[in-house]
């Protein structure tokens, strides 16, 4: 019984971490707890025959209560998590990853970024600096394409809320919008979208400030 508990258990923790479900996954650490329950008392009774020191039984007991409560409090301290706002990076460096890879011109940066999950699905508030020339209609779809890009290549559901903010000269030098018709200097620069400038409360330029005045 142990041992089917163990593989059922096992089982189900890969299952859960694969469709987000923290519920399914508790389920399978709570049947990985019982199959070593079961293994420890009877390595317990086989070991105290053996060597006749009855004190290994209360060691195994307290061995097997550590372990218990270690994972109680990794399957709480990952609920938690999302209650309290929490950032999942791994979330968001893969979010990032299909951006960088899949960026369009129009999108000069983002910034602001913050993310949490809930159970299998992914939360996401964040700026995108466009050209201010946009009308609506244009900011839209550009903010929409974004939506659509990280939904089908992320491997999370994601709802996304994008703040579209007005570029400004000083967003020049970083640019990579062709023919712009209010550019007042030559594009210099080209930013990665990592996790240091992204989560920045500014436009990449003074974010730049920022780590240079740093360093």
């Amino acid at each position: 019984t142990g041992a089917i508990n163990g593989l059922l258990g096992w089982y189900m923790i890969r299952e859960g971490k694969k469709m987000l479900s923290i519920t399914i996954e508790g389920d399978g650490r709570h049947l990985i707890t019982d199959a070593v329950m079961s293994a420890g008392l009877v390595i317990g009774l086989v070991l105290i025959d053996l060597t006749k020191i009855a004190v290994l039984d209360s060691l195994l007991s307290i061995a097997i209560g550590l372990f218990i409560v270690y994972t109680a409090y990794k399957l709480v301290r990952k609920s938690v998590a999302g209650l309290m706002d929490e950032t999942d990076f791994s979330m968001v460096d893969e979010v990032l990853q299909i951006l960088n890879k899949n960026r369009e011109i129009e999108w000069i940066d983002i910034h602001n970024l913050r993310a949490q999950r809930y159970g299998n699905e992914l939360h996401i508030d964040c700026h995108m600096t466009l050209p201010n020339y946009f009308d609506l209609t244009r900011v839209h779809h550009e903010v929409s394409k974004a939506d659509e890009l990280v939904n089908q290549f992320g491997n999370i559901k994601t709802e996304f809320f994008i703040h579209a903010d007005p570029c400004i000269p000083e967003c020049c030098f970083y640019c990579r919008m062709p023919n712009c018709p209010i550019r007042s200097q030559e594009k210099t620069e080209d930013y990665i979208w990592d996790m240091a400038r992204v989560a920045q409360n500014n436009k990449h330029f003074a974010t730049e400030t920022i780590v240079i005045a740093h360093e």
